[in-house]
């Protein structure tokens, strides 16, 4: 499994780490770097190991990172959609309020439970999984709908608004 390193005052938001699935030998990826064309969400690494003349090694490594919303749909014929991805995969959960704001954050918010269909779409060996996540709306009662993605501690969120007005 992989292990998550524990965030420190120099590393900035922007900053991603990984570990050699629980070796807690962290490398560092920068996803400013823009030499050599590589895109921001790839990484090259070189690294040398010193084996036996006839051995042979696979190296797995796990990058843990911020879920990310890659689409988000509704309210439409009474439903509403989030897709999110990340490793690990997402939980997704929904909460309901009153005001255009972050519902999570709010003392008198109502986490949908029960009108939530949930499925896996793509979860590769490597890489990262995608889950769908639909809820039917609750319509009169509230005004807005946010739909939060977590993954080791870190979230991302899309905010709806299933007033009608």
């Amino acid at each position: 499994p992989a292990v998550k390193l524990p965030r420190s005052p120099t590393r900035s938001a922007s900053e991603s780490y990984f570990d050699h699935c629980g070796t807690g030998s962290p490398l560092k990826l920068d996803p400013w770097n823009t030499n050599y064309g590589i895109p921001l969400d790839t990484a090259v690494c070189v690294f040398t190991a010193e084996l036996p003349p006839s051995s042979q090694s696979d190296v797995n490594f796990c990058f843990l990172g911020k879920p990310e919303i890659t689409s988000h749909e509704g309210p439409v014929d009474g439903q509403v959609r989030c897709v999110a991805e990340g490793y690990p995969a997402p939980q997704i959960k929904w909460y309901y309020c009153d005001q255009y704001v972050r519902c999570s954050q709010q003392k008198n918010a109502t986490q949908e439970e029960h009108n939530v269909r949930t499925v896996t779409l793509v979860s590769p060996k490597f890489g990262k999984t995608g889950v769908e996540s639909r809820v039917n709306v609750n319509r009169g009662r509230f005004n807005t709908l946010e739909c939060v993605a977590t993954a080791e501690g870190e979230q991302a969120f899309i905010l709806f608004s299933i007033s009608g007005k």
